[in-house]
């Protein structure tokens, strides 16, 4: 009984010490801004695109969405 405290506890300061700079690292990609991080992230980001042939700047239309949702489904399934 005595972990089991303890442990959410402990996960409970690290959710709380993390919220904050996440919630401003989430503010920064979300407006499109730039970050410090971008140094490290954008290009791990860069290989990903490349290997899943996405466009960085270009719009998915719903056809293109509802194509990519479903079959994301379909494997999850």
């Amino acid at each position: 009984m005595g972990y089991a405290i303890l442990q959410f506890i402990v996960i409970f300061a690290l959710l709380l010490a993390l919220a904050i700079p996440l919630g401003r690292y989430l503010y920064v990609v979300f407006f499109k801004e730039t970050s410090k991080l971008d140094r490290f992230f954008l290009p791990i980001e860069k290989i990903i695109y490349r290997a899943s042939g996405i466009k960085n700047l270009e719009e998915t239309g719903w056809k293109k969405y509802s194509f990519a949702f479903l079959s994301v489904n379909a494997v999850l399934l």
